[in-house]
């Protein structure tokens, strides 16, 4: 699942001097257009769609461009999963320009220098951070999905005309408006694109049909599940890393399992090529690097009659960003002995590869 964002950036050529509305200001209007790509995958789980709020930030040497009239907000994505703004940049600047798409504490809101109001994470453009909030978080959440990009290196170019000595503009005031750049009649399109991935890795417990038919017969099935991991809480937006001192302890409340949720039946290619489905007990979002990473990952268990069955452990499960972990084995059991499948693609198996072999 992928967030795929596109820049026009506007500027005008003179055809005509008679007609040229010109101006000594060199200021653009940049366009924006974000959407989130649609997954061939039918299923709902780790689709993206739950992202319904992306906030932008706009830096200049390293620091916020707050020398521009808007350089954050926040947009609404709409049903189709797509939103568009503009705002004005220098000509013959380079910018870096910040963007983080997430869930929306209460309704999604479009507005410019709005901070951003993200459900389970603290956004903080001036620190170049996002933030995990800790409390009060749920297992089998998909609402903690989301998605990144930062982009340096933005450069805001087009043609510029200078202003003729004996050039008299219409109106006066043309002269001092700092706003627009008149330099012609026509416009030139620059365009720009940007996918925009998960800062996270999903991970996930899960069994085979056979483990759970081998329950069901014994009489029971597990009804819900909780996490406790430990793992990394905040996340570098600049340079695309975790932050090593923020490992936390934390806690994923108990909730429903998707193991009878065919939307998180999870495909995964075997180390023999066989590909073969899973369905998930639980899962969550962290924070990961590009390379792997490993965190502490324990799973509770209790039963259709609220019993509690189990609790299952893996000291070192391996994660990488936008990754998918699986956590395969007789997990309806008291063992521990599970495989490692980490996938690169949420719904490709032909992807998948033993993490054990790496």
């Amino acid at each position: 699942m992928l967030l795929a964002a596109t820049t026009l950036l506007f500027a005008t050529s003179c055809m005509d001097g008679e007609h040229c509305n010109i101006t000594k200001a060199k200021v653009v209007s940049a366009q924006f257009s974000v959407s989130v790509a649609q997954s061939a995958s039918t299923r709902t789980i780790a689709d993206g769609k739950k992202v319904d709020e992306v906030a932008w930030a706009i830096y200049e040497n390293g620091e916020l461009a707050t020398d521009l009239t808007n350089y954050y907000g926040t947009l609404k994505l709409d049903n189709n999963q797509q939103a568009q703004f503009a705002v004005s940049m220098v000509l013959g600047r380079t910018y870096d320009i910040a963007f983080f798409a997430y869930k929306a504490d209460g309704e999604a809101v479009e507005s410019m220098l709005r901070q951003p109001n993200a459900k389970y994470y603290n956004v903080l453009f001036a620190d170049k951070k996002i933030e995990l909030k800790t409390e009060n978080l749920k297992a089998n959440d998909d609402e903690l999905d989301c998605f990144w990009l930062y982009h340096e290196g933005l450069e805001i170019s087009g043609p510029i005309i200078p202003i003729p000595d004996n050039y008299v503009p219409e109106r006066p005031e043309d002269i001092e408006d700092i706003k627009h750049d008149y330099i012609g009649d026509n416009q030139l399109i620059i365009e720009k694109g940007f996918t925009l991935t998960r800062p996270v890795a999903k991970l996930n417990f899960a069994a085979e049909d056979e483990d759970i038919d081998g329950a069901r017969n014994s009489g029971f099935t597990i009804s819900d599940t909780a996490l406790e991991i430990t793992s990394y809480t905040s996340f570098n937006i600049a340079e695309g890393k975790v932050d090593e001192n923020s490992v936390k302890s934390i806690k994923f409340s108990r909730t429903d399992s998707p193991i009878d949720d065919n939307s998180a039946i999870i495909e995964a290619k075997l180390e023999s090529g066989e590909v073969k489905s899973f369905k998930c007990l639980a899962m969550t979002y962290l924070f990961a690097n590009t390379q792997q990473l490993t965190s502490g990952v324990t799973l509770h268990t209790w039963d259709q009659y609220g019993e509690f069955l189990n609790t299952i452990s893996c000291e070192s499960a391996p994660m990488r960003r936008n990754h998918n972990t699986l956590l395969v084995g007789n997990l309806l059991s008291n063992s521990a002995n599970f495989s490692i499948i980490i996938s690169n693609a949420y719904d490709n198996p032909n992807n998948n590869y033993d993490a054990n072999q790496q």
